[in-house]
């Protein structure tokens, strides 16, 4: 007959016979290397190396994000019980290498620019007891603020436009587009694929208005924007405050 308390030794004493339970020894653990510093903050888009090891064959495991103690996500659900993952941080796999950060869970939990604090969670598969915590960490959306141009000027056909912008946790390079406000898309792409350390790009109207190709609406006397947005996810850009014109 099964005892409630599992295993049990019997010892006579008395005429008596006394049970007492035998703690059996754990099969295994599991210990998460990195992330490895508390309080630290990663950015969606950036690359995160988890790193595990477990004492014994404990079959393979899963890797989940936790929030506040309770799980957040699965981010991968059969990995081998001590190894490596590449995190990119706001992707799944399917997504992977794309523009498209596809984790709308955990975009749309750092709504409003604000940091959230997470946890690497790792268990096996096969006994889901056994598992390894890492310290608390923080991700945030990467920002892109641009400061040029401003004061709504005037750009004439050959003319040269002066963009400035800065970046604060961005990975990847970036691409520069004029937008039309409240239009539903890129009015015309400048520049693809610019490293984001150069901060300045000096964009040159040439080729009126064939630049302007794809366009329905006459390129001249419209206000536009210029966005700077990242290429590998299209959720982070920045838009310059004031709007500049094409004057023929």
């Amino acid at each position: 007959m099964d005892h409630p308390y599992g295993a049990v030794a019997l010892l006579a004493e008395n005429n008596f016979c006394i049970a007492e339970p035998i703690v059996a020894e754990p099969i295994g653990t599991l210990t998460v290397l990195t992330p490895a510093s508390s309080g630290t903050t990663h950015f969606i888009t950036e690359p995160l190396t988890i790193n595990w090891t477990s004492t014994a064959d404990i079959g393979n495991v899963r890797i989940k994000l936790m929030r506040d103690g309770s799980e957040f996500e699965t981010l991968a659900s059969n990995e081998p019980r001590t190894g490596s993952f590449l995190w990119r941080i706001g992707y799944s796999d399917s997504t992977l290498g794309s523009s498209a950060c596809s984790d709308a869970a955990l975009i749309g939990a750092l709504g409003g620019g604000a940091a959230r604090r997470f946890q690497i969670r790792i268990e096996s598969r096969s006994h889901p007891e056994i598992f390894g915590e890492g310290p608390e960490f923080n991700i945030s959306m990467p920002t892109i603020t641009v400061t040029q141009p401003s004061g709504n000027p005037r750009i004439g056909c050959g003319g040269t436009l002066g963009i400035v912008w800065e970046s604060s946790g961005l990975w990847g390079d970036i691409n520069l587009e004029a937008w039309r406000p409240g239009g539903g898309g890129p009015y015309h792409v400048i520049q693809e694929n610019i490293d984001r350390f150069l901060g300045h790009y000096d964009w040159r109207v040439w080729g009126c208005p064939s630049v302007w190709e794809g366009s329905l609406d006459e390129p001249y006397n419209i206000d536009l924007k210029i966005r700077v947005r990242s290429t590998s996810c299209h959720d982070v850009y920045g838009e310059s405050t004031g709007t500049f014109r094409v004057t023929d």
